[in-house]
């Protein structure tokens, strides 16, 4: 197995579901290395938004970050009502 994870990605799978993927070391690096540049640009994006006072409230943030995932804002993921939002704590 660790020849084959030495060329190409493995999956790794528990009653006929993947579960996990063994990587090679070269790739596992250069993967953590495309996310902190990646962290890095969100930043100074973030930086120059705030320089040019492009800034959004709490809710409006949220909720753009969630929309990819189908999440509402503050929903119990567990009961599926709404929690209290940022804006109902004193």
């Amino acid at each position: 197995m660790l020849l084959s994870v030495q060329r190409a990605p493995v999956q790794i799978s528990k009653n006929g579901k993947p579960v996990a993927v063994m990587v090679s070391m070269d790739d596992y690096e250069k993967m953590e290395e495309l996310k902190m540049q990646m962290l890095k640009e969100r930043v100074q994006r973030a930086k120059a938004e705030i320089e040019a006072g492009a800034t959004t409230g709490g809710d409006a943030f949220f909720d753009e970050l969630l929309a990819e995932t189908g999440e509402q804002y503050g929903a119990d993921k567990s009961s599926g009502r709404p929690d209290a939002g940022i804006d109902d704590y004193p």
